[in-house]
């Protein structure tokens, strides 16, 4: 038996595209994210995930991310904050799933209205 070469670390997601949703959205700022392997529950795992240079936790925008890189096609994400990471984190999404997707659906509807710039 053998493992698997290492996957990569750091993905970034498509520039222009990036900049031009940011701009339909008004975003002041990109962020990088950490994936886990399941959502951080511990607060003292959450507090160095806090000193990391991530902004915040996702568990699925990096296969994403791979795969759109590995297949040549342009991507971005439109992620909205739920929760804080941390032994609230769950009950905080229960509250807010709902709002937070349809407030970034509305984003991605009204990038697509402008025209969708970035979009090549």
């Amino acid at each position: 038996a053998a493992f698997a070469d290492a996957m990569e670390q750091r993905l970034t997601w498509d520039a222009p595209l990036s900049k031009g949703i940011a701009g339909v959205l008004s975003c002041r700022s990109m962020v990088s994210l950490a994936t886990t392997l399941a959502i951080t529950t511990d607060d003292s795992l959450a507090s160095q995930l806090g000193k990391s240079t991530c902004h915040g936790e996702n568990l699925e925008a990096y296969a994403v991310a791979h795969a759109c890189q590995r297949a040549g096609v342009s991507a971005a994400a439109v992620l909205g904050a739920t929760n804080w990471v941390g032994s609230q984190g769950r009950a905080q999404w229960k509250a807010n799933h709902a709002e937070v997707a349809r407030r970034s659906a509305e984003g991605v509807m009204a990038w697509l209205w402008q025209g969708a710039p970035g979009l090549s």
